[in-house]
């Protein structure tokens, strides 16, 4: 077994829907839900291609425990290094939020992967994760900073929210 990968021990990954959920990084595994591993594969935009066995919370869990509104469409997904990706729901419920790399040690967890996400979107160091609900041609990109862009190319987020909840800082 791998060792442990190295986390912030002051993380927690708060999931909001009607309801708010937190999550201790460091103590993922006894938070209540039920801890699946799975083989995924992550093409980042690099070209990188990362295969590996992943330990975490199915994300389908993380939806039904934080209540997500029926009108959700996608989760805004925010990393500590201010990395936040919008993700469709239907692409997202199959995933899985990593807290460990069993395979190998890993950085940066806890981490969101999906064979069904897009590689630029398996955001690194979750922080927080958000109902969003977008209008038909909304452009999801309104709700995402990439870090390939300076601050100045950063887009404000200008879409409504499905909760009340505050947006990732």
């Amino acid at each position: 077994m791998a060792t442990r990968p190295r986390t912030r021990t002051d993380l927690e990954v708060t999931v909001i829907g009607d309801e708010t959920v937190s999550i201790p990084v460091e103590a993922w595994e006894t938070a209540g839900f039920e801890v699946e591993e799975r083989r995924s594969v992550i093409k980042c935009a690099s070209g990188n291609v990362t295969r590996g066995v992943w330990s975490g919370i199915p994300v389908i869990d993380l939806v039904d425990a934080a209540a997500m509104p029926d009108d959700t469409t996608h989760l805004q997904v925010a990393g500590t290094d201010g990395f936040c990706a919008c993700v469709e729901v239907a692409n997202v419920l199959d995933g899985l939020l990593a807290f460990e790399r069993t395979d190998e040690p890993s950085k940066a967890m806890p981490r969101l992967i999906g064979e069904r996400i897009d590689g630029t979107r398996t955001v690194q160091e979750v922080r927080n994760v958000v109902a969003l609900h977008l209008e038909p041609g909304q452009d999801r990109e309104e709700w995402e900073t990439m870090p390939k862009k300076s601050s100045s190319d950063a887009p404000e987020p200008t879409g409504e929210s499905t909760s009340d909840a505050p947006e990732p800082e």
